[in-house]
């Protein structure tokens, strides 16, 4: 059996742990935060057969991004609690077949109206001005 140098087994040992299991706090709910997960929309968008490509989200580092189902977004965000406030939204600018361009604009209204957001299990809700549910995900599932 051949070992490798001390240097060539830190990086491996390393990038293994960096690569475990997410089951101690992996989980949205563990964390109590809309960031470190990626979300896929599971309500909130009223167009006939918007689930074929639904839209995503992924909180990190104070920006948003994800795809409307169609087109490419990011924008900024602040979290204050559970106060979410987001940036003006930047997207690609594919031309979309339907539903798609029809999802793409509900989804982007909806985003452009979100003032909070909760937990919800593990779902994550994103709430208006007056709490009402906007939009609804779940935890983008690995695959």
């Amino acid at each position: 059996m051949r070992l490798l140098p001390a240097p060539v087994s830190l990086v491996l040992v390393l990038a293994l742990a960096a690569c475990g299991g997410g089951e101690e706090g992996g989980t949205p709910a563990a964390s109590g935060s809309v960031e470190g997960a990626a979300w896929v929309l599971v309500a909130g968008v009223g167009v006939d057969g918007w689930e074929a490509t639904p839209p995503t989200a992924t909180f990190g580092g104070g920006t948003v991004a994800g795809s409307t189902g169609c087109n490419r977004y990011s924008a900024s965000y602040a979290l204050d609690g559970e106060a979410l406030e987001l940036g003006p939204i930047a997207s690609t600018r594919m031309a979309c077949p339907p539903p798609a361009d029809a999802v793409e604009r509900e989804y982007v209204a909806a985003l452009e109206r979100v003032a909070g957001w909760r937990l919800d299990g593990e779902q994550l809700v994103l709430l208006d001005e007056g709490g009402a549910e906007l939009l609804r995900f779940d935890p983008r599932s690995e695959g």
